[in-house]
C-alpha cells in the first residue's frame, strides 16, 4: 500500500497521538490482531483511553455487554494510549476494537490501521444521526462508528449573576459585559478585586488555545479552512470575518480582568480552579466537567447556557469518541455484535448511566434524549448545540496539527495586543498550507 508521510510545518510538534513515522509504517504492514484472545471466534480485545475511573466504568459496562452478546470482550483501558497502541501496531498485533478520540480518525486511516465500516453489517446503525456518519467518512469511505459525542458548554456564575442584576448573556456584547462587570464589581463581596470573567487553558502545549478558540472564531463568521468537497481544502485565514473574530479574541487578553493571570501558560490543570475556587464567572468547558463543578463551586451556583451568539451564530467546537475496527481483524462476526451493542439504545444508556462516569456523553443515536436520560436538563442545552450549532476539525485531517500550528500563531497575536494580527494570520495560511499538503489534501 501506499503511505503519505507527514511534514511537519516549521513550527508544528507532532505527537499523532504518540505514534512516530516509524511506528506509522510498521502500522501499514499490520495483518495480526488480538493475539491475546488465540482464534476463539467468540472472544475479541477491546482497548479505550483512559485511568482508573474509566477502568472501573468499563468493568462495570462489560458484564452487560457480554451477557447481551454471548461475546467474550478482553477489555483494557488504556492510559499511554498512543505509545501502547504504536507498539502492538509495530508487533502486527493490534487489539480487534478501540475507542478513542474521533480527531485521530485521520491519522489512523492514514497509517492503514483501520478497517473500512460497511454499515449494513450493523444492525444499529440506522440509529445513529446522519451527521454523525458524516464525521466518519473519508474519501467516500466509512472508517470508524460513533459512539460518544459532546460539545463545548457556557457556564455562567448564576449568584454572580443575580447579585449584579444582569441576565445569562445571550449575545457577545452582553457577554463581555459581564466579564467586565465580574472583574470590577467585586461578586464575591470580599472587597478584594480578585476576581476575573472567565478561565482559558491558552498553553500552546497540546493545541489548548486553538481548542478554546475556535468556537470563537466560528461565532464571528471566520474560518481558517474551507472543505472542498473533494478531498481537498482550502486555506484562507485573512477573511474579513476570521480577522475581525481573532481582533476579538486579541481584546479578551488586552483589557484587564478579561481572563485569570497566566492564562497563556495554563493547560487545564491550571485553568479549571478558577471557576471551582471561585475566582472567575464563566467558563468553556466539556460536560464531563458538570460532576466535577457540582462540587465546587456548587450545583446552585452555576447554570449551563447556550453559547452567547456572535455575529454568526451561536456555533461551539464539537468533540467525541468513535469505535475504531482493526484492518487485521478477522473476527467480523463477533466484532458486528459488540459493535451493535455499542451502538443500541441500551448500549449508549448503559455507557451513559453506569454508577462510576458517564463514557457516552451525548449519545450519537437520533432517538436518544440526553436529558431525559441524565434527569438533567443541562444535557438538554449539549444535545441542542451538538445537532443545530456545532462544528468538527475535519475528520480526514490531522487536528493535532491544526490545533498546534493554530494555537502557536494565536499565542503570538494576543502577547502582543496592539499589533495588527493580519500579519501573522498570513503566516498561520503558510503554516496551515504546509499542514494539509503535507497530508495531501491541498
Amino acid at each position: 500500500m501506499s503511505t503519505r508521510l507527514f511534514r511537519p510545518s516549521r513550527r508544528a510538534v507532532l505527537a499523532y497521538g504518540g505514534i512516530t513515522a516509524a511506528g506509522l509504517l510498521a502500522a501499514c504492514g499490520s495483518s495480526g490482531s488480538g493475539s491475546a484472545n488465540g482464534s476463539d471466534a467468540n472472544s475479541i480485545e477491546m482497548w479505550a483511553r483512559g485511568g482508573a475511573t474509566t477502568a472501573d466504568a468499563y468493568a462495570e459496562i462489560v458484564p452487560t455487554l457480554e451477557q447481551a452478546t454471548g461475546i467474550t470482550v478482553n477489555f483494557s483501558t488504556v492510559d499511554n494510549f498512543g505509545q501502547e497502541l504504536q507498539s502492538r501496531a509495530q508487533s502486527k498485533n493490534l487489539p480487534d476494537l478501540w475507542i478513542n478520540d474521533d480527531v485521530l480518525l485521520g491519522t489512523y486511516q492514514r497509517q492503514g490501521l483501520l478497517r473500512e465500516i460497511i454499515l449494513d453489517d450493523y444492525t444499529e446503525a440506522s440509529g445513529i444521526a446522519d451527521a454523525r456518519w458524516e464525521e466518519t467518512q473519508i474519501d467516500g469511505g466509512t472508517y470508524a462508528v460513533p459512539y460518544s459525542r459532546q460539545t463545548m458548554v457556557d457556564c455562567f456564575r448564576s449568584d454572580w449573576l443575580d447579585k449584579l442584576g444582569l441576565s445569562v448573556p445571550t449575545t457577545w456584547e452582553e457577554y463581555v459585559a459581564f466579564l467586565d462587570a465580574i472583574a470590577t464589581q467585586d461578586p464575591d463581596g470580599d472587597g478584594t478585586a480578585n476576581t476575573y470573567g472567565t478561565n482559558i487553558a491558552g498553553t500552546v502545549k497540546n493545541g489548548y488555545l486553538a481548542r478554546w478558540a475556535m468556537s470563537y472564531i466560528w461565532q464571528g463568521g471566520g474560518s481558517f479552512w474551507t472543505d472542498n468537497s473533494d478531498g481537498t481544502f482550502s486555506v484562507n485565514t485573512t477573511s474579513k470575518e476570521t480577522v475581525s473574530a481573532v481582533q476579538w479574541i486579541q481584546e479578551m487578553f488586552a483589557v484587564g480582568g478579561r481572563v485569570q493571570p497566566g492564562a497563556l501558560t495554563a493547560d487545564t490543570s491550571v485553568s479549571t480552579p478558577f471557576f471551582a475556587e471561585g475566582k472567575v464567572g464563566h467558563t468553556l468547558t466539556g460536560p464531563y466537567q458538570f460532576s466535577a463543578m457540582d462540587q465546587a463551586p456548587g450545583k446552585d451556583l452555576y447554570v449551563v447556557a447556550p453559547a452567547p451568539a456572535g455575529p454568526r451564530g451561536s456555533t461551539v467546537l464539537a468533540e467525541g469518541e468513535n469505535i475504531y475496527v482493526s484492518a487485521g481483524t478477522e473476527k467480523l462476526e463477533a466484532i458486528n455484535k459488540v459493535v451493535s451493542w455499542f451502538i443500541s439504545e441500551q448500549g449508549q444508556t448503559t455507557c451513559m448511566t453506569n454508577s462510576k462516569q458517564p463514557v457516552v456523553r451525548v449519545p450519537v443515536r437520533s432517538d436518544m434524549d440526553a436529558a431525559a436520560i441524565y434527569d438533567d436538563e443541562r444535557w438538554g442545552v449539549v444535545q441542542d448545540a451538538l445537532a443545530e450549532s456545532s462544528q468538527v476539525f475535519p475528520a480526514v485531517a490531522d487536528a493535532l496539527a491544526i490545533k498546534q500550528v493554530i494555537a502557536e500563531s494565536l499565542n503570538t497575536i494576543v502577547s502582543s495586543p496592539e499589533q495588527d494580527p493580519t500579519a501573522e494570520l498570513n503566516n498561520l495560511k503558510d503554516e496551515l498550507e504546509n499542514v494539509f499538503d503535507g497530508l495531501g489534501l491541498l
